[in-house]
């Protein structure tokens, strides 16, 4: 999969919001073995999620914002390679789940948490992960991350990752997500469904992003009547 840079105003406001919001702390650990199964606190707690909508909300640009029922993921944390070399990560992650005995059919995603653009090489750092069933537990260098129930503003791409996708995905949306009153809460993740060395024309992306709904305005309370 080939790409160009995606823009930097996503990704630093992206990590700021990382940063207070404490979006990493999902990651559990698998089971030791002499566990015979997995202990309900071997995980560490999730921040709290926000409310959910009750259906989905459609907006400018294709965006639509959703629930997203609680999952599990197996996650391969990638360091010091460039995105371009996603599929064949991608290709790593899934074939560490089937020695591992893990199946999982679904779309591969990626979860960016540093702009290339800007990050060194070397360092530049995200997330492959793939779900799995709930009572998976896979095993290093796999992490084991359980989400709980999130609303996610998302929108679907059908081509390549050309100048059109990258200001549409990380410029044009975000904006949007925005001035419909919604908080992005988490980093952007895009969920690749094709297979690595198709036609680009007939990819399908679809880029996410958690957000928070507005918050409800308290009614002003009422005038008490003057006593006369």
């Amino acid at each position: 999969m080939s790409r160009s840079r995606p823009t930097a105003l996503v990704y630093a406001l992206v990590a700021l919001l990382v940063a207070f919001t404490g979006c990493a702390g999902e990651v559990a650990p698998a089971p030791r073995a002499s566990e015979s199964a997995p202990r309900d606190d071997a995980r560490v707690p999730e921040a709290p999620q926000a409310p959910t909508v009750p259906e989905p909300i459609r907006g400018p640009h294709g965006l639509s914002i959703e629930p997203a029922a609680p999952e599990v993921l197996a996650v391969l944390a990638v360091r010091g390679i460039p995105y371009t070399g996603l599929a064949d990560e991608i290709a790593r992650l899934r074939l560490l789940l089937e020695r591992q005995g893990i199946a999982s059919d679904a779309p591969a995603r990626a979860i960016y948490t540093e702009d290339p653009s800007i990050v060194d090489g070397a360092e530049y750092r995200y997330r492959l992960a793939v779900p799995v069933a709930a009572d998976a537990y896979p095993r290093p260098p796999l992490l084991r991350v359980r989400r709980e129930a999130r609303i996610y503003a998302r929108v679907a791409h059908r081509g390549d990752f050309d100048v059109d996708y990258q200001v549409r995905a990380f410029e044009t949306v975000p904006r949007a997500i925005i001035a419909m009153g919604f908080a992005i809460v988490g980093p952007v993740e895009e969920v690749y469904r094709f297979e690595a060395g198709s036609d680009p024309s007939t990819w399908e992306t679809v880029v996410r992003y958690p957000v928070a709904p507005p918050a409800k305005s308290k009614p002003e309370p009422e005038a008490k009547p003057k006593k006369r």
